[in-house]
């Protein structure tokens, strides 16, 4: 039987495993189909056309290493292709369940290790550099270097794959790729505090197996889509029947892989589907809370001409919320959008007033008025206000001989009296080159070489905070004939920017003592562009970057990871509700969009409830990262024992 034909058998069976999962409502059968018949004649062609022999048993002289490398680059530009694909903005979530397959084909049948290599790592960077695009205008250069980067673990990992191709001939790929995949993308969200971001999970938050992520977190959805992808790698590379070396007997190792992995994500389907229904059941409402969303691109921002507009439009939302006929219990603005430092160590130089320049004279002074008017806005709405704010502490420099500044990125809220809460949060996750700047005390000419990669020209660098803060609001339900009027206390952590994007650091928040629900405070006018400003400095139109909605897909597995809602204000969007299942709530009243995509640089507010899960902590959230550093290790384990067979 001809290659051809023994992979339209293959296709014959597997698409009848994929029917079954269409019924259960996982996957377009007839696009998947559509898809892998493409690229799969793709694949085969390219091979026949280089002379490249698809039998793994006896393959015949290597092909001239130009054609050979030619499709070679053509089935990795391929994956590249459709994992940009699978992301946002366009969102063709499909294709990641088999968007490895050409690269994977790719680098483990090339002659030369060391070409693909480079391949792979040209590769690799190229799609960070199209995928990371909206970093461009923040800081070129580091974009570029973060890409190189991060192209790296496309060279480890094909690296690793095709040694499993070389020397381990019966070991699955079905097995082998999704270890493989998780510990990269683990590393990748680790190493030098990690930058977490376009995993494979991402783009199936979706889909009913993205509630595994309780378990297992996000990575146990990469590979789940990791697997099916080796399925398909080992129909390509693998034959259909094998003998058994035991008994000499021909079986059908192919039949029995399909039969495998259809099983688990049929039944990781159904897991999902009955976990959300359980978390549904088990959750009811809290209190109700406000989210402000401006549109202020960072250009607008950082201009001082535009301070007083920016807090005036936020106070004037605020109080069109309020007179609504919902009553909120809290209203939330974003990060950093006070502009001055309000928190009480900076207030409280004003009984230093003698000692201050005439610079920071005038800076207090803008401080307590901004702090005054927010204190107002609260009473007079009789509501909790929780706002964005930099913070600036004053301190003498070590040998006493001047002044030092320790910044912080804070959260300050007021309660519905018109004081302030006694404290206040200081992020504690920082991120690289955007609130710090590495080997600052170790290796200080390598940190004014990578401060060249910041958006800024000096040191920037916050303090990080120590703890998480429990913040309380109340709800007050009125006397009904069956239930006295009673207060009901909520407490909840506040996340400042990516944190909601760092898997641990989220973790660390939600279980924090007492802790009812998470808010997410972020300013994403940093990656909005801006068009036609005005002569007053007013903003015409203003274009999002695909970087809102993948920051909002990944802020959806933090709940799902945590069972918690979550709560999000943010700058230029996506503001919103997140139910504990993942899900956006879209019942809410105000003036944005009922859709979160269609929030993407509104203007307006959205009030509604906080969904509560009463279901207690979930497994991840008592074990952490243990599944993906499990894959890790297995991915070194792999590493090592494969190095040290070599294929006769």
């Amino acid at each position: 039987m001809s290659k051809k034909k023994i992979w339209n058998y293959f296709l014959l069976n597997f698409s009848s495993e994929l029917y079954f999962v269409k019924y259960l409502g996982l996957l377009q059968l007839h696009w998947i189909i559509r898809w892998i018949y493409i690229w799969t004649h793709l694949i085969i062609s390219i091979m026949e056309t280089e002379n490249i022999n698809l039998n793994t048993e006896n393959s015949p002289a290597p092909p001239p290493r130009q054609k050979g490398m030619r499709a070679a680059v053509i089935l990795s530009l391929l994956t590249i292709f459709m994992l940009w694909l699978s992301q946002e903005p366009a969102g063709w979530s499909f294709l990641s369940w088999f968007a490895l397959v050409p690269w994977v084909v790719a680098t483990v049948r090339c002659e030369r290790y060391l070409k693909m290599a480079a391949v792979n790592w040209a590769c690799g960077s190229l799609y960070f550099v199209i995928s990371l695009y909206w970093l461009w205008d923040i800081t070129g250069p580091g974009m570029i270097a973060l890409s190189i980067y991060l192209g790296l673990y496309f060279v480890i990992s094909g690296f690793i794959l095709r040694r499993v191709y070389v020397a381990r001939r019966r070991w699955w790929f079905s097995v082998c790729l999704p270890i493989v995949w998780v510990g990269q993308e683990y590393l990748r969200g680790t190493v030098m505090t990690g930058f977490p971001w376009l995993f494979i999970s991402h783009t199936l938050i979706d889909y009913r197996i993205a509630q595994v992520a309780e378990i297992t977190g996000a990575y146990g959805v990469t590979f789940l889509a990791a697997m099916v992808n080796g399925l398909l790698c080992d129909g390509l590379l693998r034959p259909l029947f094998d003998i058994n070396p035991r008994t000499g007997q021909r079986r059908a190792a192919g039949l029995f892989r399909m039969l495998l992995v259809g099983v688990i994500i049929s039944g990781a389907h159904l897991y999902g589907t009955l976990r959300r229904n359980y978390v549904a059941n088990n959750s009811t409402p809290g209190p109700i809370v406000t989210v402000i969303q401006d549109t202020i691109p960072q250009s607008n921002k950082d201009s001082a001409a535009n301070f007083d507009n920016m807090f005036d439009s936020h106070i004037r939302l605020s109080q069109q919320a309020a007179d609504d006929n919902v009553k909120e219990n809290l209203i939330i603005w974003p990060e950093t959008i006070v502009p001055a430092h309000i928190n009480q160590e900076f207030l409280d130089l004003k009984q230093r007033y003698d000692f201050l320049t005439e610079n920071f004279k005038d800076r207090v002074d803008a401080a307590h008025k901004y702090n005054d008017r927010l204190m107002k806005l609260a009473k007079d709405t009789n509501t909790g206000l929780l706002v964005g704010t930099p913070g600036m502490v004053l301190r003498l420099s070590d040998d006493k001989s001047g002044v030092e500044i320790d910044r912080t990125n804070s959260a300050v809220m007021y309660k519905n009296n018109g004081d302030r809460f006694g404290q206040r949060y200081d992020k504690i996750h920082r991120v690289p080159f955007g609130e710090y700047v590495p080997f600052k005390e170790s290796i200080p000419w390598l940190n004014k070489l990578l401060l060249n990669l910041t958006p800024y020209d000096y040191d920037y660098s916050i303090l990080p905070g120590r703890n998480p803060v429990r913040f309380d609001v109340q709800q007050s339900t009125e006397e009904t004939e069956n239930r006295p009027a009673q207060t009901n206390n909520y407490g909840y952590a506040v996340a400042i920017c990516y944190e909601d994007v760092i898997p641990q650091t989220a973790i660390l928040l939600s279980n924090y003592e007492g802790i009812d629900f998470l808010v997410n405070i972020s300013n994403e006018g940093w990656y909005v562009t801006p068009h036609e400003l005005d002569c007053g400095g007013g903003i015409i139109e203003v274009t999002p970057s695909s970087e809102l909605m993948q920051h909002w897909n990944i802020s959806r597995y933090r709940a799902i990871e945590n069972r918690i809602g979550i709560v999000r204000s943010v700058n230029c969007g996506i503001s919103g509700f997140i139910k504990p299942d993942g899900y956006a709530q879209t019942s809410g009243t105000g003036t944005l969009s009922e859709l979160p995509q269609d929030r993407r640089c509104q203007v307006g507010y959205l009030t509604d409830n906080v969904w509560l899960y009463k279901g207690g902590k979930t497994i991840y959230a008592r074990i952490g990262d243990s599944f993906a550093i499990t894959c890790t290790i297995l991915m070194g384990l792999i590493f090592v024992v494969t190095l040290k067979k070599s294929r006769n």
